[in-house]
């Protein structure tokens, strides 16, 4: 609700950049290739000039490095050595340096210049700023780390630099301003794990220090670590890197290396069976529609006819050594430990087949499939011998029949079964069932994944970003609620295992989120009590539009329950800590009591956002008086004041009009208190007894207002002032039930409605990804 007249705000986004955003598309040959102080060498420019990195940014390498030092009035530029033109920079002021200019006759760029010249066309080459030690202190060093990271926070442009140093003590200082900032160090004297501890973010070490130490690499590796390497210019140190796997190259020769790149990858290439796009296993294949048998062949089939991207099996082993693809220890009442083959075939599935032999079920998953993956589970056994005995045995049969190219990922609730698969075939990828084990467990163990019950995931909701920041997959069982489906899809899970293939298929081509966004932030309410407060604060007493509501943060007008959010209203009479006389002229200090409570929480000084899309999932209350409104507010309210500093209303319900809802802006050249407010309103069907969406999709170009992931209104940026267009900053998220004022309160108050309950099931930001 606006500051004065509210049409309900929240919204978003900037970019979060963790491992996966940084990296470029690893189909792109350029990938990895980082040129050193610009692409200068073959069109002989002058190393760190704009000119070599508009050139870099033109080839569209990876990433560009640059030095950055600071003069002795402060100015932060461009250049490698402590000295430029025979001054000390560090002792020059940029005065003193802008008559001696670059070789191409540029004079020396600072910084804001680079990141100003860097970002024009830019959609694939990162910033690889790195920081200069002072030469007069330490202290120095740290001052001018501050300063850099102070003009890319002010440039928008963190999530599109890494920051890079000999200097360790620089690195750390960036983290101590912001944990998410991404560093690598280029000195040799600190451990992977020393750096891992410390929140570094990658290592950058010399070649020859990494052929020296090689077990650096998969230590690192196996600690998180971006791997980079330079400066590289030979073509066997070159193709060691590449082999070596590493994430970046730094080279003074772009070209070369990218070169070597296309060569390497053109001899390695092999033919791989191409799978479907999209996330959904079925469970034991698709079985529960046409009413088949899991774990039939028949199951398997229909699987890849629904071509999803994979179908799980379980496999055990009979008396007689023969594997099988059944999932309960019993068969028929058999124990299939110890029954023969011979013995547990007598009785056929419900379709008429045979129990089916691993090896049956893998020809079958062979035959005329391009699109379907198979992921086997190995179930426990009665004994650890047995568990390696049918580890073994599988890979072995997957290896006789080369099966290996359907085989996406080997998964169990045995952690013993899981190391055996990795100590004889190290390249497989594997997923831990159990839920019992922290990504860091299973990354230190060497398993490719999480495999975890949906549950477990809603409880431990900073798993799913550690397992992404250690480059694990994601995959959930056994989700067949369309609800659950939907959260997995916004949290970017890699694969979602489901007994209901149809359903996750239709969630997952028709989930309005498209790729080209990420889930930045959320509040699921998987938790009991207050509301988090890590992402929420409670505003306190009256706010607003003279509204009658007297706003508490006490259990009874808000708390998480049952996985919702409820902002509960009542009426009943409450003291106004902020009372001072009946005679005060201000309304909210001349009341000695609140007739009414309620709640508003709001994400201000907790988590903002510029640009993406907001998603809010819920049922709103019922009656005359109530006002419900999802809203957002400008970073930059408490210094320029409402509205210009800018509102939008998500969504705004007065209960008087109880069958809509509306949009609307509100600037300093759009706003109700002049009556040129923007916005418009869409007939909802009883909000208040169903759960509906409420959105907002935010651009530099245009705001979208959606129900239900229907856009009804549409209002697009004027590109004159900030009076007309104030959204190109961070905004907050409100969401509160207000009861009367200006506009809820226009034909009076329904007593007798009380209590009332604004539910919500969730709260869901994203911004778009990097290119």
């Amino acid at each position: 609700m606006r500051f004065s007249f509210s049409f309900l705000i929240l919204f978003l986004c900037l970019i979060s950049c963790k491992k996966q955003l940084l990296k470029t598309d690893t189909s792109n040959i350029k990938s990895k290739v980082i040129s050193h102080r610009g692409a200068w060498k073959k069109l002989d420019l002058p190393q760190n000039s704009l000119a070599s990195f508009r050139q870099a940014v033109q080839m569209k390498f990876a990433g560009s490095e640059f030095d950055v030092n600071m003069t002795s009035d402060d100015s932060l530029v461009i250049t490698h050595g402590p000295k430029y033109h025979n001054l000390f920079v560090e002792k020059s002021t940029y005065k003193e340096l802008l008559p001696y200019k670059l070789s191409n006759q540029e004079k020396i760029p600072t910084l804001q210049e680079f990141i100003t010249s860097g970002s024009k066309n830019n959609t694939s080459t990162l910033f690889i700023c790195e920081i200069k030690q002072s030469t007069i202190s330490p202290e120095r060093s740290e001052i001018i780390a501050e300063k850099i990271y102070n003009v890319y926070k002010k440039n928008n442009a963190l999530d599109k630099v890494i920051f890079i140093s000999f200097g360790y003590k620089i690195l750390t200082k960036l983290i101590s301003l912001d944990k998410n900032i991404k560093t690598m160090y280029l000195g040799s004297n600190k451990t992977p794990k020393e750096m891992k501890k410390d929140g570094i973010y990658g290592v950058n070490y010399r070649i020859a220090a990494l052929k020296k130490n090689p077990d650096w690499i998969e230590e690192s590796k196996k600690n998180g670590l971006i791997l980079n390497s330079g400066t590289v210019n030979s073509i066997e140190d070159m193709d060691w890197l590449i082999n070596k796997k590493f994430d970046y190259i730094s080279t003074n020769e772009p070209e070369l290396l990218t070169q070597r790149i296309q060569f390497l990858k053109n001899k390695t290439k092999e033919i791989k069976t191409q799978f479907a796009n999209n996330s959904i296993i079925a469970h034991r294949g698709a079985w529960k529609k046409n009413e088949l048998p899991k774990n039939s062949i028949a199951s398997l089939k229909q699987a890849i006819k629904l071509q999803t991207l994979g179908s799980e099996f379980d496999v055990r082993i009979t008396l007689d050594s023969v594997l099988v693809v059944t999932h309960d220890n019993k068969y028929n009442n058999l124990v299939v430990e110890k029954s023969t083959y011979k013995e547990l075939s007598q009785t056929k599935l419900s379709n008429g087949e045979t129990l089916p032999t691993l090896r049956n079920y893998l020809l079958a998953g062979l035959e005329n499939n391009t699109n379907t993956s198979l992921v086997c589970e190995i179930k426990p056994t009665s004994s650890k011998e047995k568990n390696l005995l049918v580890a073994n045995k599988t890979l072995t049969l997957v290896k006789e029949l080369k099966a290996d190219k359907i085989i996406s990922s080997y998964i169990s609730f045995s952690f013993d079964i899981l190391e055996a698969i990795i100590e004889e075939n190290p390249n497989v990828k594997t997923q831990y069932l159990a839920g019992s084990k922290s990504p860091l467990e299973l990354k230190e163990a060497g398993i490719s994944g999480l495999d975890y019950h949906v549950s477990i995931f809603k409880k431990q909701t900073d798993w799913i970003v550690k397992a992404k920041e250690l480059g694990l997959t994601l995959n959930a069982w056994t989700v067949n609620k369309a609800e659950d489906i939907d959260w997995l899809l916004a949290n970017d899970f890699d694969y979602i295992t489901t007994d209901e293939p149809e359903l996750a298929l239709e969630k997952f081509n028709n989930f309005p989120v498209t790729r080209d966004y990420k889930l930045v932030w959320s509040d699921e309410f998987n938790y009991s009590g207050k509301p988090d407060s890590l992402k929420w604060k409670h505003e306190i007493g009256f706010k607003r539009n003279e509204e009658k509501q007297y706003y508490t943060d006490s259990l009874k007008n808000s708390r998480v329950e049952k996985g919702f959010l409820i902002l509960e209203s009542h009426k009943e009479k409450i003291a106004n800590l902020t009372f001072k006389s009946v005679e005060d002229t201000n309304w909210r200090n001349n009341q000695k009591y609140g007739e009414y409570t309620s709640a508003s929480l709001t994400t201000s000084g907790l988590a903002e956002w510029t640009y993406g899309r907001i998603d809010i999932r819920a049922k709103l209350p019922k009656g005359v008086g109530l006002w419900p409104a999802f809203w957002m507010l400008g970073e930059n309210q408490s210094e320029v004041g409402w509205p210009k500093c800018g509102e939008i209303d998500i969504m705004e319900h007065v209960g008087f009009d109880p069958d809509s809802i509306f949009g609307t802006i509100h600037t300093k050249a759009y706003n109700h208190m002049i009556g040129t407010q923007r916005g418009k309103s869409i007939k909802i069907e009883k909000p208040y007894e169903s759960f509906h969406t409420y959105s907002i999709i935010w651009t530099p170009e245009s705001i979208d207002f959606l129900l239900d992931n229907e856009v009804y209104n549409h209002i697009e940026n004027d590109h004159k002032t900030t009076d007309e267009w104030p959204f190109d900053q961070n905004f907050h998220i409100k969401i509160n039930t207000a009861i009367g004022g200006m506009l809820g309160g226009r034909k009076g108050i329904d007593d007798p409605i009380f209590p009332q309950q604004l539910v919500i099931d969730y709260v869901r930001v994203y911004q778009k990804n990097q290119k």
